[in-house]
């Protein structure tokens, strides 16, 4: 619906003002502020529908989920997506930001490229023959303010086999990620469990 985007109130919620609207199948999924700047806020936005027989999944055509940035309080946003997927393999994607040092932020991003072909028989997370395997579950990280992100997980054949099972085919339901309050490289992402 043309209700969905991000909304700002100035009077204690008295009265609303959008101030963010990509389009009707576009929402906003999560949202963070800088420490010290309340005028400086970074926005996920997610483009879905979910059909009764399927999880959401990224069709043909979608490039509404994304980052944005304002420095301005909302009045103005540019998109900050250098460095992330392409915007049709970009899915749910949660936010933070570092307190100790706020020119770091993750974004944690369900990622829909496919990584490989299923193995022999291997099944869904339903019981289904598996088709193409998503990448899932990969984080990224800017030390720039958002200005270019750069992947950082699943870089060794290892923890890429780990991260493809960490939200299964759920990433959707998840997506969020922490920062520690006191150390910029120490982060937990919210997956089947908490890693």
């Amino acid at each position: 619906s043309k209700d969905r985007g991000i909304y700002k109130t100035t009077d204690g919620g008295n009265n609303w003002e959008k101030i963010l609207y990509i389009d009707e199948n576009t929402g906003a999924i999560d949202l963070v502020m800088h420490p010290e700047n309340p005028d400086l806020i970074y926005a996920a936005t997610w483009q879905r529908i979910r059909k009764k027989w399927n999880d959401p999944r990224n069709e043909e055509g979608y490039r509404g989920s994304g980052i944005w940035k304002t420095t301005d309080a909302g009045k103005n946003w540019k998109q900050v997506n250098n460095g992330l997927p392409e915007a049709g393999f970009r899915g749910r994607i949660g936010l933070d930001i570092a307190r100790s040092n706020p020119q770091v932020l993750y974004a944690f991003v369900d990622n829909y490229e496919i990584t490989r072909d299923a193995y022999g028989e291997e099944e869904d997370s339903y019981g289904r023959p598996k088709g193409g395997v998503i990448r899932g579950a990969t984080v990224y990280r800017t030390d720039n303010s958002a200005d270019s992100w750069y992947k950082v997980s699943g870089l060794t054949e290892e923890t890429a086999a780990y991260m493809e099972s960490h939200s299964a085919t759920y990433g959707w339901v998840f997506g969020q990620i922490r920062v520690d309050p006191s150390d910029e490289n120490t982060i937990y992402t919210m997956g089947l469990g908490l890693h």
